[in-house]
């Protein structure tokens, strides 16, 4: 199998890619003002971690999954991890402050395990931008100056865990409240469907390569096939089967458009028993064949 991929990287390699050491618990601040910073990493690519992104000032653009979304002043983004994404360019004016964290790092908080998980809530829901008021961004950033400060403090320091996670929570609560704010006041907790759909897409992102029956994320979730694209389409507007096409598809089209493999290596890395299988799949979703859509790619 061919070992060109869209590339995965931690979030210690893109601090390092950054000039940034790594801060003590399982979570990282970035607080950016003065020349905008090169962009780290610019072939599309995923991350094993959650990314918080704030600007103050100037515009950033990039691509989650390949739409492209571009943020301005005062508008704060949420990307969830595994997504494929690729920074764009930045504005010379650029202010920004970013945040990403650990899976365990949410577990040491007892967020996860309360009856309203914000961290789940955002995960659900479909836009991943918002607009905030001048006051609402200023907020937010002294509430991640705030996380940081309580990060950097010396170990021996008196609850320094314990502020350092309940000053988290103030966060990620104000955010998912704005996000429930834009989202037609819906409520926060989320429903039983609301939880499944939530771990559907966590476990499509870790597994549609190899994975595309419905059978399988089923079981995973102790549910009926049926049941499945019931609840994903009350919840999401789409059934189980498209997203798994679309992320499918999406995957190929990256691997077509940045890569130089083969087609039949493409259709190797995306799990497809032959290249005409594949093909016959891309053509079904796109209306292209991969080559067509290679060729179209490459002139863009």
């Amino acid at each position: 199998m061919s070992t060109t991929a869209v590339l995965r990287h931690t979030s210690n390699e893109l601090l390092e890619a950054l000039g940034q050491t790594r801060q003590p618990e399982g979570i990282h601040i970035f607080i950016q003002h003065g020349p905008a910073p090169e962009i780290p990493v610019l072939h599309p690519h995923r991350m094993d971690f959650p990314l918080f992104f704030l600007v103050l000032n100037g515009e950033a653009e990039l691509n989650i999954n390949l739409v492209n979304h571009r943020i301005q002043k005062n508008q704060f983004l949420f990307i969830s991890p595994h997504t494929i994404r690729q920074f764009v360019r930045v504005s010379e004016d650029l202010n920004i402050s970013c945040m990403c964290f650990t899976p365990d790092f949410i577990m040491k908080t007892g967020i996860a395990k309360s009856s309203v998980d914000p961290s789940a809530y955002l995960s659900t829901k479909q836009s991943p931008h918002i607009q905030l008021t001048e006051a609402e961004a200023l907020m937010l950033n002294q509430l991640m100056q705030m996380v940081y400060l309580r990060n950097m403090e010396e170990e021996n320091n008196p609850y320094r865990i314990e502020r350092l996670t309940h000053c988290f929570s103030l966060l990620l609560f104000e955010i998912a409240s704005f996000f429930a704010r834009q989202q037609k006041h819906m409520p926060l907790k989320l429903t039983r469907k609301e939880e499944l759909s939530a771990t559907f897409l966590n476990l499509l992102n870790m597994h549609f390569k190899e994975q595309r029956s419905l059978q399988f994320y089923a079981d995973q979730l102790f549910i009926t096939p049926k049941y499945l694209t019931q609840t994903i389409k009350e919840t999401i507007g789409k059934t189980a089967g498209e997203l798994i096409d679309e992320m499918v598809t999406t995957e190929a089209k990256v691997l077509l458009h940045t890569s130089s493999d083969t087609i039949a290596q493409v259709a190797e890395n995306l799990y497809f028993s032959n290249q005409f299988f594949f093909s016959k799949f891309f053509k079904n979703q796109t209306g292209l064949t991969p080559s067509e859509y290679r060729k179209a790619a490459s002139v863009l």
